[in-house]
């Protein structure tokens, strides 16, 4: 369903900058600074919203007057990096990250965007190796590997995105939500342990090819 997504920010540079990666057809972005507070006062329906740099004691109950109201909402640095980091419908990326990581997790929490079902079994093209996230298992030279949820969801994304360069901050991003306990190290401990399950021995012959300088690309 098209419609609005609001950001609220008080540095229009960020948000001319941010609408250069905004490609989604049909959406529209809304600019409104901090001193805005209640979403209920404007008459747009608001399919997801950014908050970039909230202050101290920002609440996203704040925001919502209804504490029912789970519109998607991105929340983009500042003090409220770990308040509400559990709620449903709710990502939280620090200041640092890039305009096209921003417009890809908002994308992901449209409606119709938030269940990636797609590419979820796929056979290699030498058919040595079977990927079946449906049954968590890779199957490689006959051999039975079970992958884990945070496995699997990563192999979903690599799938979906085969061919191109994917750097660890996108990864970090879009599959694990930029928790803040989480490092980029923590990507490359993953794809190590996916290169095992595929039967990849060999960094320079693995379907998870590392692209120096970027992260990593997906060939199967």
């Amino acid at each position: 369903m098209p419609g609005s997504i609001l950001i609220i920010c008080d540095e229009p540079g960020f948000v001319t900058a941010l609408k250069d990666y905004f490609t989604i057809p049909e959406y529209t972005l809304i600019h409104q600074t901090h001193s805005f507070r209640n979403i209920a006062d404007l008459a747009d329906d608001f399919q997801a919203v950014i908050i970039h740099k909230p202050a101290a004691g920002w609440t996203r109950n704040g925001l919502f007057a209804d504490p029912a109201d789970r519109r998607p909402t991105l929340v983009i640095g500042g003090a409220a990096m770990e308040a509400c980091g559990t709620l449903c419908n709710f990502r939280i990326l620090p200041d640092t990250a890039e305009g096209s990581i921003i417009a890809s997790v908002v994308h992901s929490l449209l409606p119709g965007n938030t269940d990636n079902t797609k590419n979820r079994n796929v056979v290699s093209s030498d058919g040595r190796v079977t990927i079946n996230l449906d049954n968590s298992c890779i199957i490689h030279d006959g051999i039975h590997e079970e992958v884990s949820a945070q496995e699997a969801k990563l192999l979903s994304y690599l799938i979906e995105h085969e061919g191109e360069e994917i750097s660890r901050e996108e990864l970090l991003a879009l599959v694990w939500g930029y928790d803040s306990d989480m490092t980029t190290r923590t990507i490359d401990v993953h794809i190590a342990r996916l290169r095992h399950k595929m039967g990849d021995t060999k960094e320079e012959q693995s379907r998870i090819r590392t692209v120096r300088k970027v992260g990593y690309q997906f060939v199967l």
